[in-house]
């Protein structure tokens, strides 16, 4: 039954990552002016997205073998990078 489980809440989450990729990218690029900043926002993004798919991989795996509960493995990481992302992106509009 944890397998079902396991499997629907990834059904679920899985449209969430291109919303949290999206707010990853904007914040990381937003407010660049020049090549250089450009290019470190999109080198950024490239590490936030490499970091994302770490922690849903860990999350999926600790909460497959049942190390950690189920919601927490599988929603945890979606919503710590968007927090994350969305108040990188909060703080450079007010700057």
């Amino acid at each position: 039954m944890a397998a079902y489980a396991r499997d629907f809440h990834q059904k679920l989450t899985t449209p969430l990552m291109s919303v949290v990729m999206t707010v990853v990218g904007v914040a990381a690029v937003w407010g660049a002016r020049d090549a250089r900043s450009m290019s470190l926002g999109f080198a950024s993004t490239l590490c936030g997205a490499a970091i994302y798919w770490l922690l849903t991989m860990v999350g999926t795996a600790l909460s497959g073998s049942q190390q950690i509960p189920l919601l927490v493995g599988i929603w945890f990481p979606h919503l710590a990078v968007l927090t994350l992302s969305t108040s990188i992106f909060w703080r450079k509009t007010r700057a």
